[in-house]
């Protein structure tokens, strides 16, 4: 006989040892890929947030949208102005600019009749003041999101019809 029952027996062993190195490697892979996708998924949120954060300060910032030199308060958003923004520019002239995202302002006080001050405004362009309690600055929803992150800030809103501020809450819903 050329072959010995002994070399049969340690080909085995070796065949078995490789084939549970192989599983314990291929576990090994799988779990740190896991933590790989999990710290990932984390890292895009926390940007997703900043992102969102600057965008905040944009907004606040945009002379489109920003009370003009006359106001009292400097760090306020014009409601005329909100409400001409989204009739004077095209929504794809800031596609680029905020993406898929929505970007609203709530009347927080005084109380308001709930309803879209953009509609009010192009009904009657001269009462709309506390017909509504929120403007839309642009909306672009994501078909078939996975997910929505919200973040919000207080804003001062100057009414110039009526020569008062109120106080907004500026929202940034951003779907992924």
């Amino acid at each position: 006989m050329l072959f010995s029952k002994k070399g049969d027996v340690d080909l085995i062993e070796m065949i078995m040892v490789v084939i549970v190195i192989l599983i314990i490697l291929v576990l090994v892979g799988v779990f740190y890929f896991k933590f790989q996708k999990a710290d990932i998924e984390e890292k895009t949120e926390s940007l997703t947030e900043q992102r969102s954060d600057v965008l905040l300060s944009y907004i606040t910032e945009m002379p489109e949208l920003k009370c003009s030199v006359k106001a009292k308060e400097e760090k306020c958003l014009d409601t005329i102005k909100i409400m001409s923004f989204n009739q004077m520019y095209p929504k794809a002239d800031y596609d680029t600019t905020f993406g898929f995202k929505s970007i609203k302002v709530s009347v927080v006080l005084p109380e308001t009749k709930p309803g879209s001050c953009n509609e009010m405004f192009k009904k009657d362009y001269s009462n709309y003041s506390l017909e509504c309690s929120e403007f839309v600055i642009y909306s672009m929803v994501k078909p078939n999101y996975k997910s929505k992150s919200v973040i919000s800030t207080p804003v001062s809103l100057y009414y110039p019809d009526l020569d008062k501020y109120f106080i907004g809450k500026l929202t940034v819903e951003t779907y992924e």
